[in-house]
């Protein structure tokens, strides 16, 4: 659902100084210096081609905004819009546009998205948005599927079950932990690796994101990132946090478990200080391998815990206990620090945002590196129109999560030959007015505590998951029998070959004209 904004408004607050400052900002994160100087610095040359390292950047961001994600669709945009603005135009073979982007160096995707990072996160206008004086970051991870291919497999490589050595997923996945800003909603800083594998955890992930946060940086995350050395490592950086408590800390009659802390002092009933102890090392751990995390931590730590009971429809839990690092509870009352971690909720709307309206969950590259840059790209892409929102949010001043994220995709989609190829300064901002006008008239409608059955409409397929690649189900005797459909059952050896099955099908008058 969204609504809409009076046009009376947007008039009134899209002057022309402002619609120029932000047309600056926007074509500083596409500056060919920029690029060239990133380029110079990474030891990259590129020759004088059809798809030069800008023009291939903003083709592959674009491209992969579209619901037609294919590099055919990419090179006709490229060819139309250099037509019309009377262009050299390439030619309309995909080969020159793929090998431009095998030649783009990922260093230089990552250091454009951390420009606009450091371009939009760090502006004053932000400070609007804190809450007492904290810049809140969420922080939560996901997965997306990849092409099946051998090159793909061995980089990421599935988990298996613990019966047998089937692969638990048909394709191969990539774990992404990020941190998201609360208040406009960029991906701050990305970690990327496999899901199965040593240290291939979101715990040992969400380490190396840490030396891009800063001290008064609010950290909120769900209770798996609880751990002690992971709470140890915030702390000793100068980090606050706000968390669910983990259960295995949690007292549980039910269940016959002790809570395994010391209170320390009490606010109320419900409100009090608490030290966890430092555990013991335990082999096969990301923190006893690293004896420097070990060593380093402190024997115990002094937390917050509060206890809240939640009434609302549509919560599945009624009583949750909040761990957080901010101890005084007279300048932290213990409702708004509940009100914080209920916000958490907004990164599983960010991740839900780069996954599918923005169409991630499934990547085309099929090598790893490609793979790793392409959700380089995906990331660039979602800072781009998060930007775009935060712009318009600051012109009708307004929270930037209130504007519609698919919107803002849809306008940047049908203005984007107009933003890149468009020489012409005036008409250039009235693109940008339009854009701006746009994304600021749709606002996302405010409903916090709607239940939804926690159920899929869609019905079940009959056919099994497929566990392995494709060409080698297709070469297993049972495919053949399946497909040819002969009524009487034939042993067929695993080593005959294709021409040996369907010989033997032909015999029976089995095999298919």
């Amino acid at each position: 659902m969204t609504i809409r904004i009076s046009h009376d408004k947007l008039k009134n607050c899209l002057n022309p100084e402002r619609i120029e400052q932000v047309a600056q900002q926007f074509e500083g994160f596409f500056k060919k210096d920029f690029i060239e100087q990133a380029l110079d610095e990474e030891g990259v040359k590129f020759r004088h081609r059809d798809f030069p390292p800008l023009e291939t950047t903003w083709s592959f961001v674009t491209q992969v905004l579209q619901q037609d994600r294919s590099c055919r669709q990419a090179v006709a945009d490229t060819i139309a819009a250099r037509e019309e603005h009377d262009l050299p135009t390439p030619s309309a073979n995909t080969g020159a546009y793929c090998q431009a982007q095998k030649r783009l160096p990922e260093t230089l995707i990552v250091k454009m998205t951390r420009h606009i990072v450091e371009e939009v996160d760090g502006n004053q206008q932000a400070t609007r948005w804190l809450w007492r004086g904290f810049n809140v970051k969420l922080i939560d991870g996901t997965v997306v599927d990849m092409p099946d291919t051998p090159a793909n497999r061995a980089a990421f490589p599935s988990e298996t079950l613990k019966s047998d050595d089937t692969p638990a997923g048909a394709f191969p996945q990539a774990r992404i932990v990020g941190i998201f800003s609360l208040a406009v909603g960029l991906l701050l800083s990305l970690s990327i690796g496999p899901i199965a594998g040593k240290n291939s955890s979101e715990n040992v992930m969400v380490n190396q994101l840490l030396k891009d946060c800063h001290s008064g940086d609010l950290l909120v995350f769900d209770r798996y990132f609880t751990g002690y050395f992971n709470l140890a490592l915030m702390l000793a950086g100068g980090l606050a946090f706000v968390s669910r408590q983990h259960a295995s800390r949690c007292y549980n009659p039910k269940a016959n478990r002790k809570a395994n802390f010391a209170i320390v002092k009490r606010f109320n009933k419900r409100d009090r200080l608490i030290k966890i102890e430092k555990p013991w090392r335990r082999h096969g751990t990301w923190w006893t391998d690293d004896a420097d995390v070990y060593d380093g931590a402190p024997d115990a730590l002094i937390l917050r815990e509060i206890e809240l009971t939640v009434t609302r429809p549509g919560f599945r839990t009624q009583n949750i206990v909040i761990l957080t690092s901010l101890l005084d509870s007279k300048a932290y009352p213990a409702n708004e620090v509940a009100e914080v971690y209920r916000r958490r909720w907004a990164v599983e709307v960010d991740l839900k945002s780069m996954k599918k309206d923005l169409n991630m969950a499934r990547l085309r590259s099929k090598t790893p590196s490609m793979v790793t840059k392409e959700i380089w790209v995906y990331t660039l892409a979602y800072n781009l129109i998060r930007t775009l929102i935060r712009q318009a949010a600051c012109l009708l001043d307004i929270n930037p999560i209130e504007l519609s994220f698919k919107a803002a995709v849809q306008f940047f989609l049908a203005f984007r030959k107009f933003l890149y190829h468009l020489r012409d300064k005036a008409k250039r901002l009235v693109c940008f007015e339009k854009i701006l006008a746009a994304i600021g008239s749709y606002k996302v409608g405010n409903r916090p505590d709607r239940a939804e059955p926690r159920a899929v409409r869609q019905r079940k397929r009959k056919y099994p998951t497929l566990t392995e690649a494709r060409a080698v189900a297709r070469n297993k005797p049972e495919h053949y029998e399946r497909i040819h459909g002969h009524p009487e059952r034939r042993r067929l050896k695993a080593q005959d070959t294709m021409p040996q099955i369907l010989k033997a099908y032909s015999g029976l008058g089995g095999a298919r004209a």
